[in-house]
Parts: structure tokens; C-alpha cells; sequence
């Protein structure tokens, strides 16, 4: 038999799951038409790895790296749309953060770029903010 006289409390919850929007932050951005030295110095003033590309609505429109910018240097390349990756994978604020990391993991990624419902860019997340 169970005992009567005993209380029981619920399980205490260790940590609260978190979502992108608790972890993102401001995504550093240049418009579709930047040129790959203006990407530089916003890879160098703002210390990010990784430059949104966007339209003048801030649509989306790629992501550059950091890596991309060197490759396109040692490649003699000149143009953004020689180094740009169009096809971009992204995240939104509600996803839980484990899913986003499971995606940049799975995708061999670093960043993800939060777009709201209308993919506009929002802010980003990156693997250092899941450190």
C-alpha cells in the first residue's frame, strides 16, 4: 500500500525551452546590389561572420560568410552574385531552438537567418549563440 500522510510535490521544470526569438539577434545586413569590399568592411566593423542579403524591402535574398568573401578573394571573383548562397536555409521565432540547431547541424550550417511569415529578415541566429 502507498502512504497516506505523505505530500507530493510536482516535478520542478530544470529549464524553460527556449525559442529563437529568445536567442537571436540583429542580423547585419547589405541590399542585393553591395559590392563584395562593402561586405568586407561589414564582415570587419560589425565582427559577424555572416551578411544578409536583402532587397530594398528587406526581402531575402542570400547569405555570404565570411569564408566566402576569402574564397572569392583567392578566386580572383569580383561580383556578389558570384559568392552569394541564394537558396537560404531559415528559421522563424516561434521554432523551438533545438529544431534550428537539429537544421544548421544536419545542414552543415552556422547561421540561420529569422524571417517573419512574410520572409522578411527579422534578426539572426548563429552557432555561437547556441554555445
Amino acid at each position: 500500500t502507498l502512504p497516506t500522510n505523505t505530500i507530493y510535490k510536482p516535478m520542478k521544470q530544470t529549464s524553460e525551452l527556449r525559442f529563437v526569438k529568445d536567442l537571436k539577434r540583429q542580423a547585419i545586413k547589405c541590399f542585393d546590389d553591395c559590392n563584395l569590399k562593402k561586405i568586407a568592411e561589414k564582415i570587419i566593423e560589425e565582427d559577424m561572420n555572416h551578411i544578409v542579403i536583402v532587397d530594398r524591402e528587406n526581402y531575402l535574398k542570400g547569405i555570404v560568410t565570411s569564408f566566402d568573401v576569402t574564397k572569392a578573394i583567392a578566386q580572383n571573383k569580383r561580383e556578389l552574385n558570384d559568392i552569394i548562397t541564394k537558396k537560404v536555409i531559415t528559421t522563424t521565432d516561434n521554432e523551438p531552438i533545438g529544431l534550428a540547431a537539429r537544421r544548421m547541424k544536419n545542414n552543415n550550417i552556422s547561421a540561420l537567418p529569422v524571417v517573419d511569415e512574410s520572409k522578411r529578415v527579422i534578426g539572426i541566429i548563429t552557432s555561437e549563440e547556441l554555445m
